[in-house]
């Protein structure tokens, strides 16, 4: 069975995190800074006086009572951030549970598995994961993918199963909090619950926005465990950051393709001009702290393009522009990048030096393979310039290899 990989980092800001929080919290640094918080915190900071809250906020009291009998309680999330939260009863499930997720997000966990592990903080029971449901042939969703999973003390390997006749089926179908006494005789096709010994089940879904099931948190113990109004709380507040995570990877997932748009030529593929001024930036800092490597800027103007269009016609200036940025790009070695400034303006950024025959060789091959393939009269100047000539400075390093570059279409011109 194929696994994604996991993801180490939360997709998720405190502020996304502190949203799915069922009762008025923020995180604050331990200078008292507000780091971030819920709506519900911030309705409350209206209603209480600086004087009175912010002074306890500097000391180090576990609790602070309000007029009407409510608590702020403190958990210290690390050295440097504590969360406070409002709770009627300061033994609140989501106040408890909270405080593990972020420690185990401070640790590296992803946030499944921060979920599981603050469910088994808060509940003790012996196996606790996370599936997604995964669709198939006779049905939109027939089976799922366990995510993560805590057996007793470890986290183990997820597998794959059916969905028919298991407990996660009837919690997907009701998509509200179930919990299954004797789930061994109320499910008799779930192998993995009699096989562990498992006597009662609980679970709930996460969904997307439109509220379809992506998957489910679910707990199985092997001891009889009494009915418990917090249990089903504390589902509510984990399966809420697990939605939340979600959307929070399809909104980072969008961004990514966004912005990988926004630096990418769409005819050619290659890499624009705007991310070649972002890259240029950066590896001239790079090279600036690794005495020991240059770098090889070299800018290339197609000759003979204008020739192309005028007498064949733009579209196949077009497959001409398109197959000369496939040989720059197939040419580059791994930390080489190819880019298109615009009409028949192309550059490529070299971390680790080569000599400039090297490169100009690579190029005329390039060119010849232009030629057979129906450019006979195509030609390229180039403007070759390693950073070190330019004593570390980006300005100068383009400015130098443009002037070779210009220099170079001007003998092109007067031979030509």
């Amino acid at each position: 069975m194929s696994r994604p990989a996991p993801h180490t980092m939360p997709a998720l800001s405190p502020a996304a995190l502190l949203s799915a929080y069922p009762q008025p919290a923020a995180v604050f640094a331990t200078d008292g800074t507000l780091v971030a918080e819920n709506a519900g915190f911030g309705q409350l900071r209206l209603r209480l006086a600086d004087q009175d809250w912010q002074p306890w906020l500097a000391e180090r009291s576990d609790y602070w009572v309000l007029p009407d009998g409510s608590y702020l309680r403190r958990q210290w999330l690390d050295g440097q951030h504590q969360l406070i939260s409002l709770v009627d009863d300061a033994r609140h499930p989501a106040a408890l549970a909270m405080a593990p997720v972020f420690e185990a997000l401070r640790d590296g966990q992803s946030l499944f598995q921060a979920a599981v592990s603050a469910l088994r903080h808060s509940l003790g029971w012996r196996w606790l994961g996370v599936s997604r449901f995964l669709p198939g042939k006779a049905s939109d969703c027939d089976r799922a993918e366990i995510l993560v999973l805590w057996d007793t003390d470890h986290f183990a390997a997820g597998f794959e199963y059916e969905l028919p006749g298991m407990p996660c089926a009837v919690v997907m179908e009701k998509r509200h909090f179930c919990r299954f006494d004797d789930v061994v005789e109320l499910f008799p096709r779930d192998q993995m619950a009699r096989q562990i010994g498992a006597r009662v089940y609980a679970g709930k879904v996460y969904s997307d926005d439109a509220g379809k099931p992506l998957g489910h948190l679910f707990a199985l113990h092997d001891q009889t465990v009494p009915v418990d109004d917090r249990i089903e709380t504390l589902f509510n507040v984990m399966t809420a950051l697990l939605s939340a995570e979600w959307r929070a990877l399809g909104a980072e997932t969008e961004l990514k393709t966004a912005r990988a748009a926004a630096r990418t030529d769409a005819l050619t593929g290659l890499w624009n001009r705007r991310a070649f001024d972002e890259d240029i930036a950066a590896l001239a800092q790079h090279q600036r702290r690794r005495h020991d490597l240059d770098a090889m800027l070299m800018l290339i103007d197609l000759d003979g393009m204008k020739q192309v269009n005028d007498s064949v016609g733009h579209q196949e200036g077009d497959r001409l522009l398109q197959q000369f940025g496939q040989l720059l790009a197939t040419g580059c070695r791994r930390d080489d990048k190819a880019y298109r400034f615009g009409g028949d303006e192309f550059a490529v950024l070299l971390s680790n030096a080569v000599s400039p025959a090297v490169l100009q060789t690579r190029l005329n091959y390039g060119v010849q393979k232009l030629r057979d393939a129906g450019f006979p009269r195509i030609g390229a100047s180039t403007g070759i310039a390693a950073l070190s000539e330019a004593s570390g400075d980006r300005t100068q390093w383009f400015a130098l290899a443009d002037a070779r570059l210009y220099q170079m279409k001007q003998l092109h011109r007067q031979t030509g």
